[in-house]
């Protein structure tokens, strides 16, 4: 099956489409996905890019962002856009 990363047309898509959009923890093979709690499409411009997290934990597998960083194509952390519904 095909991941995030190989199919970023259809990550932004979906994300454009309100579908939840989830971030992978990094470094395990047996990593954890966590669902980002607010619009699905602030989310939409950033589709399998490494990135930092900066958030609140409100269910199991459910984070609110508070701060997102993301890796430009330079190799420099940018500071993304954060839009929640809470």
């Amino acid at each position: 099956m095909p991941d995030a990363k190989s199919l970023p047309n259809c990550t932004a898509a979906c994300a454009g489409m309100g579908i939840p959009v989830a971030v992978l923890e990094a470094g395990q093979n047996d990593s954890k996905a966590y669902v980002l709690i607010g619009p699905a499409l602030s989310s939409s411009t950033h589709p399998a890019r490494k990135g930092h997290v900066t958030c609140t934990r409100v269910f199991v597998i459910g984070i609110i962002p508070t701060k997102i960083e993301i890796k430009n194509a330079e190799g420099v952390w940018d500071e993304g856009s954060v839009a929640t519904m809470m």
